[in-house]
């Protein structure tokens, strides 16, 4: 088996300056809500204010670029990781100006394709907002859906909080979920949530815990297309999908295409009004998107969706993503390291992936016995844990 020292002290030295980095909570602006009165009221775009970085972004980028890495399959791995932070401490050390800053967050996220900005299109325009629905829960009843969806799968280390955080978030390293104390829910919220929250970024976050390299806990560079992608593809398939969310998506993808051909913030917010987006979503994802002079990262949830849904209908070995947080193209790199022993299968993967894996032309039967087992023990234990 190949000595993994090397790799995991590299990898703890890049988790390090991720965590320092936080690249999106110092791109959003302070003076967002000042700067929307100004926008309403006078019609001038925004001027954003950022807080203030606590470290010296010069030195961590020549700490990057002077790390060596192993000359490997994996190695290669690595060296992406540090490229990727190496772009976002450019991006952090040019907030305000446009052009690098579009320029290196295209580095890291693309930008959305033909076929993708077609099909946001065709959403906005054929796919009506839902009817409002009442938000009647508080945040107990997410969590109360949550703590089961983890005691159903045997997971006892991974904690639900309360937060001030507007957004429900997970902390993968940290094993926590994050939910709004102040936010109301609607009746289908709690299970979409635990659709995609649980069953989707906590549980290849956990499988990613189980494998040797710590980088498959924390994500691989690029995953995140692909864990926004199995998240909306799950909760489509387990009709929990909101029309809502994929309008935001399809909204989110016009932005990104209307910043990266260098329409100011006006022109962005007024291309998305002309897609019947309400001005309030327009307000927001204009922000989202030109906040540090231009993060063309936003395309990543629809166009990530689109590219599951075709990667389910062409292989669908779902044990392959839930290994941990990977990207539809680290697959070939992660069939290598699993010949190699370096990565193992999944021990969790949700009940409603098993099922579709079943329908599988592809997927042998035994091959998913042992989940099936697993299924149903942990149906049984669950049961009984709550007759108790």
């Amino acid at each position: 088996m190949l000595a993994l020292e090397k790799y995991k002290e590299v990898d703890t030295k890049l988790s390090a300056i991720s965590s320092k980095l936080n690249m999106l909570f110092y791109l959003y602006p302070i003076n967002a809500d000042e700067q929307k009165d100004l926008f309403i009221k006078e019609g001038k775009d925004p001027v954003f204010r950022y807080r203030k970085l606590p470290y010296d972004l010069e030195q961590a980028i020549m700490v990057l670029k002077r790390m060596r890495m192993p000359l490997s399959t994996l190695g290669a791995l690595y060296k992406k990781k540090r490229d990727h932070l190496i772009h976002e401490a450019t991006i952090l050390a040019n907030r305000g100006r446009g052009s690098i800053v579009r320029m290196e967050s295209s580095k890291i996220f693309g930008l959305p394709e033909d076929d993708v900005i077609d099909y946001a299109k065709r959403i906005l325009r054929n796919y009506p907002e839902d009817a409002p629905e009442p938000k009647v829960l508080g945040a107990t009843s997410v969590k109360e859906k949550m703590d089961a969806a983890f005691m159903k799968l045997g997971i006892k280390d991974w904690r639900i909080e309360f937060s001030d955080k507007w957004l429900t978030t997970v902390y993968p390293t940290r094993k926590i979920i994050g939910i709004c104390r102040r936010k109301k829910f609607s009746r289908m919220d709690p299970i979409r949530l635990t659709v995609h929250e649980v069953c989707v970024h906590a549980l290849r976050a956990e499988n990613g815990s189980h494998q040797e390299l710590p980088m498959f806990q924390s994500g691989l560079p690029g995953y995140l297309e692909t864990e926004e992608g199995m998240a909306q593809f799950f909760e489509e398939y387990t009709k929990t999908q909101s029309t809502d969310t994929l309008r935001d998506y399809a909204a989110r993808v016009l932005a990104v295409d209307a910043v990266y051909k260098g329409m100011s913030f006006r022109q962005t917010y007024d291309r998305l009004i002309a897609h019947r987006v309400n001005p309030e979503q327009a307000w927001n994802i204009s922000v989202r998107t030109h906040r540090g002079g231009g993060l063309t990262r936003d395309h990543i949830y629809l166009q990530g969706y689109l590219k599951v849904k075709r990667w389910a209908k062409e292989n669908g070995d779902f044990r392959l993503l839930y290994m941990g947080k990977m990207g539809l193209d680290d697959i070939p790199f992660a069939k290598e390291m699993l010949k190699k022993g370096i990565l193992k299968l999944p021990p969790y993967i949700p009940k409603f992936a098993v099922r579709h894996m079943e329908k599988n032309p592809r997927i042998r039967p035994g091959q998913l016995k042992p989940y099936l087992e697993s299924v149903r023990y942990r149906d049984r234990m669950y049961m009984r844990n709550r007759e108790r």
